[in-house]
């Protein structure tokens, strides 16, 4: 299957494709327990998404990253990778990215995913009234996407 996509690629049409659906590999892979497979995937692909300075691509590859991460219970790592992809989906203006994003980076700080982990709750107390109205406009994104 990889061979195939592959081959569908030219010099003047890249196949953006790809990547995403490696992506989704990836993410099968975490799903069927084998995370560290999915994140070695993860990074390759962002390596070479970043080269080719490709956006979109890059911030749903970090969105994953930070899925499986969350998963991983590696919160500090995950976070790094969800403001990454908030950044890239609000300079793009992806309202869907950016509330995937939000919602991530609300996992992370939620006191319910962690509660014993003073550092938790001190980074996300500190921010708190950030998130809030992040948390506030990702609700109304949100609703609306649903609408």
């Amino acid at each position: 299957m990889y061979e195939r996509l592959r081959r569908l690629r030219t010099r003047e049409a890249p196949f953006y494709e790809r990547e995403l659906a490696e992506a989704l590999r990836a993410r099968i892979l975490s799903e069927r327990g084998q995370a560290q497979k999915a994140l070695i995937l993860l990074r390759t692909l962002e390596n070479e998404v970043s080269k080719k300075h490709w956006p979109y691509q890059l911030c749903i590859l970090k969105l994953h990253m930070c899925e499986v991460l969350i998963k991983q219970r590696k919160l500090e790592m995950a976070e790094r990778y969800a403001r990454k992809a908030l950044k890239l989906a609000t300079a793009m203006q992806a309202a869907p990215l950016s509330c995937h994003a939000n919602l991530l980076l609300g996992l992370v700080c939620s006191p319910l995913r962690n509660p014993n982990n003073p550092s938790n709750r001190q980074r996300c107390e500190v921010s708190s009234e950030k998130a809030l109205l992040q948390g506030e406009n990702a609700t109304e994104q949100l609703q609306q996407a649903c609408q």
